[in-house]
């Protein structure tokens, strides 16, 4: 990111943006949501990306600790609502990697567009 030059953002849960810690997620780009209210992650989502000039959100899969982490289609929700491209990016910590994949445009089927990103991130 900062030989980039990108500032990335990231979804935290809104418990956690309290003094003082909150004042630094906000610096570090963090983004707060609810989530005891699930459903409306999304939308939350889309007006960040209708208020910013320019924002760049990274999501990983869920237990991205493991091997064969498991996708979801939030981020295909999201970036459908927000009419944005997806950008697969892959890290490799053993081999000291970085893949960058092509956008990836969703569309109206999220379990398809997630299969197409997983079969490209596969290694």
């Amino acid at each position: 990111m900062l030989v980039l030059g990108l500032r990335v953002s990231f979804v935290a849960k809104q418990s956690l943006f309290w003094w003082p810690l909150g004042n630094l997620l906000r610096w570090l780009v963090g983004i707060p949501v609810n989530r005891a209210q699930p459903e409306g992650i999304t939308e939350t989502l889309a007006a960040e990306y209708q208020r910013q000039e320019r924002l760049w959100l990274a999501i990983t899969p869920e237990g991205i600790r493991s091997a064969g982490a498991r996708f979801k289609s939030g981020v295909h929700r999201v970036a459908e609502a927000a009419g944005v491209p997806i950008l697969p990016v892959r890290f490799n910590y053993r081999r000291r990697a970085l893949g960058f994949f092509s956008p990836h445009q969703p569309h109206a089927d999220a379990a398809a567009g997630v299969d197409a990103v997983r079969r490209m991130l596969l290694f």
